[in-house]
């Protein structure tokens, strides 16, 4: 039944589990722009593994082999336009994990609705495309995406193995040689997280990778840009990292930038973490570009983070204010402080912020004091309680990288 290239399951032999490659990603390649959906278009998020072409008939052996999370290439000629076999064909692909079958429009335009409805049944995609597509171009995307996706895992797991901090020296030398052997002696790492991940983001690497100093990468769920340079001085360091934060803003709109502070290129892991942290404290800062070196408190909250003390320290402030609100449901204590606190402790700018009496706003004010009391004396309220709500943001932030 199958024909399976041996090149492509030599390239697919080894597999992470950071493949991520879907059904949605390959309907983004070239040869499938004109793929039409007919059945389990609420499933293209399965991830692909692998690719098979199969052209032949169902038979027992086909049984005995695993195709889980397979793209299936097939014409679909020798079933012609029976349901039955149809059925039976489609059957061991259910059996054996087959992530989608693809059909090409030579022999078969359309679907009889008793087989779209099993296939919507059983969770199973198919598409079609035009037949004048080329098996070739249709498999050479397929693992050209499968090997990239391969590779991106690899690399996000040596940038967190730089970040960790557990690398000696020469471990660490080692990556960032793999990474860009033309990487300066100093680095600052720029982490970008957009709101909506764009199409496609090779425009703006290829921009970025113009310059050999400085690589464009992918990292979590944002890119990462490793800014290198002699030790030279500020004005020319600050003007490549107005470049970046230029390009960056050209390609994509509505995006949070952090910018991590100077450092050596062997501490290129710190670099990234800062940069990191940065963009996690954007609720906090209320800017698009964040620079890790104006964090303030910020830096030492992200350095103790996971600490004992600090985790009962928030618990301490926030906790009667959390509880209070969700067993009243309608006093937005919380909003209230975060209003407040940013509007530099200004009753009436916090009761225009949020459309309330200014009256409002000082019973709030009293009532967190009152909660707070047995935790916090009323000289530290206040600041106590700044620094409370700059965790809960970053804890909030921390979850969504």
């Amino acid at each position: 039944m199958y024909s399976t290239l041996l090149l492509c399951k030599n390239c697919i032999i080894v597999r992470g589990k950071g493949m991520a490659v879907t059904i949605n990603d390959l309907l983004k390649l070239t040869p499938f722009r004109g793929a039409r959906i007919l059945a389990g278009a609420d499933h293209l998020h399965k991830v692909i593994k692998g690719v098979s072409t199969a052209d032949n008939p169902a038979s027992d052996e086909d049984q005995y082999f695993s195709n889980t999370n397979y793209f299936i290439l097939s014409s679909f000629y020798f079933v012609g336009k029976s349901v039955p076999d149809m059925q039976q064909y489609l059957q061991t692909y259910f059996d054996t994990g087959v992530a989608c079958l693809c059909l090409i429009d030579e022999y078969i335009s359309e679907l009889p609705d008793e087989i779209v409805n099993l296939c919507n049944e059983n969770h199973f995609p198919v598409i079609m495309v035009d037949k004048h597509v080329p098996y070739a171009d249709m498999i050479f995307g397929i693992m050209q995406a499968i090997i990239f996706d391969q590779q991106n895992y690899v690399l996000e797991n040596k940038l967190s193995a730089l970040i960790s901090g557990h690398l000696d020296e020469l471990q660490r030398s080692k990556i960032l040689h793999e990474i860009n052997p033309q990487l300066k002696s100093h680095i600052t790492a720029i982490y970008c997280l957009p709101d909506t991940p764009p199409q496609t983001h090779s425009a703006l690497f290829g921009t970025i990778n113009r310059d050999i100093t400085m690589s464009a990468l992918e990292y979590k769920e944002g890119f990462l840009f490793l800014v290198s340079y002699k030790d030279g001085s500020a004005g020319a360091v600050q003007k490549k990292i107005d470049y970046v934060i230029e390009t960056i803003n050209r390609y994509m709109q509505d995006c949070v930038i952090g910018v991590s502070s100077s450092n050596s290129l062997l501490d290129c892991g710190n670099a990234i973490s800062q940069a990191i942290t940065a963009v996690n404290s954007h609720s906090i800062k209320n800017s698009s570009v964040i620079y890790y070196n104006n964090l303030g408190i910020v830096r030492l909250l992200k350095l103790f983070s996971g600490h004992k003390e600090l985790d009962q320290f928030y618990s301490d402030i926030l906790g009667p204010i959390l509880e209070f609100d969700q067993k009243t449901n309608q006093s937005n204590l919380f909003e209230t402080m975060d209003c407040f606190i940013q509007n530099g402790r200004d009753f009436r700018k916090t009761a225009k912020a949020l459309f309330l009496h200014e009256n409002t706003i000082r019973y709030r004010v009293a009532k967190v004091q009152e909660l707070v009391a047995p935790k916090c004396s009323s000289d530290d309220f206040l600041e106590d309680l700044s620094i409370a709500i700059k965790i809960y943001k970053l804890r909030k932030a921390e979850k969504m990288v």
